[in-house]
């Protein structure tokens, strides 16, 4: 069955004939979307997952939403490390992204599923035989543009549980109207990416193994992951400093990965800038193995961007720790995530300062700041993995 599974490709036919001329290209965005994610071969999957058997000593790694697959491949090499093995439960279109796909540990297993099935698949007795469930996110998107947001326990109508504790991971901390949710807060059993007032922080930023970059670019390579949204990523503060440093002729690309454009972009400035869309997990990391430096661009003067050191963690640490990825970020934001001088380039407001040491900054330098990212994703690391070793007793 695994032989079979693996060699599946989704194809639905229904949507070549839904993508006449008479449907607007976001409403064949959505047929197509609302397809993938509840999968005509949701009974397959299904009875995959429902005749494997669960070996002793092994966790249910759950993600209910088709985003926040990245987090996994860093929570299931944690549990690894303390001894576990790990079945992996994911949507379809997390699993067609192969987040996996530098992680070969026969101890763990994943599980696709489609969406109309992914009740069925935890009312499942055999849940209980794991040791405890991990539910990566605490929220499900509901809709197509997740603007419409529930607790996973709502959705489902119940919270899946193992042997032991249900382990739940908040991305975001407003007030949890859940009152499951505001039980499992006061047991310590919820988690966070970051150290925060509330909740045990265990920050996955594994990925599996990289080659590091040795600085060697004819051509300074930036590298840009997330949605191209002005609420998470201040694309203005970078077009304005790169139009400051024209006079002096600097050598750069800044490659975007991720959905959605770059409005009213001037025309001078795009040839600075490389927009792949949104990547699978495999061309993702070979991207970030060839950029030199990372862009988080958060502003401290956008007051969407503050949540990300108060309730929320961004994304774009994940991969500067877990791909030692030399990054320019704001003071505001470099203390709470550990960077300094010595493992950063750290400005205040002058963007175009950080880039222009960046783009001069010798391979001594660099080496350097490339270490010094390593041992602070190192204690990260190991304070995590104490904290979830601490919680799951």
């Amino acid at each position: 069955m695994a032989n079979i599974l693996s060699q599946l490709k989704l194809r639905h036919k229904i949507v070549n004939i839904l993508t006449l001329p008479i449907l607007s290209k976001t409403w064949r965005k959505r047929i197509a979307h609302w397809l993938e994610r509840c999968s005509i071969l949701s009974p397959i999957y299904f009875l995959y997952f429902a005749s494997s058997k669960v070996k002793n000593n092994t966790v249910l790694l759950f993600e209910a939403n088709d985003c926040h697959a990245e987090v996994m491949i860093g929570y299931a090499k944690y549990l690894l490390d303390l001894g576990y093995n790990v079945d992996v439960l994911m949507s379809v279109v997390n699993w067609k992204e192969k987040p996996f796909a530098r992680v070969k540990d026969q101890r763990i297993r994943i599980f696709p599923f489609g969406r109309m099935f992914l009740r069925r698949f935890l009312l499942l007795e055999k849940i209980k035989q794991y040791e405890f469930v991990v539910i990566t996110s605490s929220r499900y998107l509901i809709d197509y543009d997740y603007s419409k947001v529930i607790s996973v326990g709502q959705y489902l109508g119940f919270w899946p549980q193992g042997k032991k504790k249900t382990l739940i991971v908040e991305h975001d901390l407003p007030d949890i109207e859940d009152f499951k949710l505001q039980e499992y807060e006061k047991n310590k059993q919820i988690i966070t990416l970051a150290e925060f007032s509330r909740g045990t922080m265990v920050n996955p930023h594994y990925f599996g193994e990289y080659k590091a970059n040795d600085r060697k670019n004819d051509i300074t390579k930036f590298i840009v992951v997330g949605g191209v949204n002005p609420n998470k990523k201040s694309y203005n503060l970078l077009i304005k400093a790169l139009r400051k440093l024209e006079a002096q002729n600097i050598n750069c690309q800044i490659t975007v990965i991720g959905d959605g454009k770059l409005k009213n972009m001037p025309a001078d400035m795009r040839k600075y800038f490389k927009f792949l869309g949104r990547l699978d997990f495999p061309d993702m990391f070979a991207e970030m193995e060839q950029a030199d430096f990372f862009l988080p661009l958060l502003d401290k003067n956008n007051q969407e961007h503050l949540r990300y050191i108060t309730t929320g963690v961004t994304g774009s640490v994940q991969l500067i720790y877990g791909f030692a990825k030399p990054c320019l970020i704001q003071d505001k934001f470099a203390e709470f995530y550990g960077f300094d001088e010595n493992n950063a380039i750290v400005y205040d407001d002058d963007l175009s300062e950080a880039i222009l040491r960046a783009v001069t900054m010798d391979i001594s330098a660099y080496s350097s700041i490339v270490n010094q990212i390593k041992k602070l994703a190192n204690g990260v690391y190991q304070k995590s993995l104490k904290n979830l070793e601490t919680i799951i007793q």
